[in-house]
């Protein structure tokens, strides 16, 4: 019989109590020696300093990207997190001890192996603690909690820190978007696959729902060009901050047209245009299509735009922050050091190139 450690018997306590499973399943688990060793050689530090559990549904990931579930019964799975997607959440361990040392296994429960939940939408949750918890925290310590760290040093950390939550912000706007673009009706899926000649009602379908979504996309790039905004009080990082959340839409509109849904629509009602046993008028179909890809090509080069830029301006952000934060003296400091890159922005830079975008 396969013995198992106090260490043991509280990973697979976690594992029970989080995943809500019955006793058996998680000890049965654990026991089990291919699984066993994957846990015995991260406590003993020959592995890798973290260890994920996964109870979700086996899936296959698709060309898309997209996840197909293969079977509807969940199914307990570890791995050192990497090649398995989190469907609902798992639960982590990680080794806090020196790389190579083992963890003392007659111990359940200590400071050398601690957990953790990582849910599905951990962008988000990893923001909120950001915003909500860590950032208010540190803003409002003590002097005294602060040690001998230099006020310098302080504003800096406190800085990064405020940089690192909005760099979050940005990534979960650009994963999210503004815009979405409807999927189609699935009851027409069958039809797709079967791969006989369109049907009038499908057809019609995926016309309008493309109709919708130019529409979308035009009010889009009809109503971004204001870098201001409104009721803003522009600064130098205004022009950044335009320019980062211009390049998150651009991405997100751009990856929705690159999905399986975009694609199917467009590469039916195309090849509708080269039919000509379809008795319905195709100039609109044809029209339809045309704009689609005249999109595509704006949408991309703003994108490019949009990326340039950024990539430029945040060379710019170290000399502006003392703008904002510096004393006169350190606001003087970083002037010349700032027109000068602003001087190697406009000598390089593919659209900053010229006087009025300076």
């Amino acid at each position: 019989k396969m013995s198992l450690t106090p260490r043991h018997k509280w990973i697979i306590q976690i594992i029970t109590d989080m995943f809500g499973l019955k006793d058996y399943t998680a000890d049965e688990y654990v026991k089990d020696p291919k699984n066993k060793k994957l846990i015995d050689d991260f406590l003993k530090g020959d592995g890798p300093g973290r260890i994920f559990f996964f109870y979700q549904c086996p899936y296959q990931l698709q060309e898309n990207g997209e996840v197909k579930v293969t079977n509807t019964r969940s199914e307990l799975t570890l791995s050192y997190g990497e090649g398995v997607k989190v469907l609902d959440k798992a639960i982590y361990f990680l080794r806090t001890t020196a790389p190579g040392k083992a963890v003392n296994t007659q111990s359940a429960n200590d400071n050398e192996v601690i957990f953790g939940e990582v849910s599905e939408s951990s962008i988000t949750t990893l923001e909120t603690l950001m915003t909500n918890i860590l950032i208010p925290m540190i803003e409002n310590q003590e002097d005294n909690e602060w040690g001998q760290c230099e006020d310098e040093h302080k504003k800096e950390f406190v800085n990064n820190m405020r940089k690192f939550g909005q760099d979050l912000v940005e990534a979960i706007g650009s994963l999210q978007g503004d815009i979405e673009l409807e999927k189609y009706d699935r009851k027409y899926e069958a039809e797709i696959k079967s791969g006989k000649q369109t049907s009038a009602d499908m057809l019609n379908h995926f016309e309008n729902l493309m109709e919708k979504w130019l529409a979308k996309i035009q009010k889009f790039m009809d109503s971004s060009g204001n870098k201001l905004g409104e009721g803003r009080d522009p600064g130098p990082l205004t022009e950044l901050d335009y320019w980062r959340n211009r390049q998150q839409k651009l991405t997100s509109i751009i990856e929705q047209m690159k999905s399986k849904d975009c694609k199917t629509v467009y590469d039916t009602l195309y090849s509708a245009t080269k039919n000509t046993s379809l008795g319905k008028p195709k100039d609109s179909i044809i029209s339809a299509c045309q704009k689609w890809k005249n999109n595509d090509i704006q949408l991309t080069e703003s994108l490019n735009e949009a990326k340039d830029n950024v990539k430029y301006l945040r060379t710019l952000e170290m000399f502006i922050e003392p703008l904002y934060t510096g004393t006169p003296q350190t606001i003087i400091d970083s002037l010349q050091a700032l027109m000068n890159s602003i001087k190697m922005i406009h000598t390089i830079a593919r659209y900053y190139n010229n006087a009025d975008n300076m």
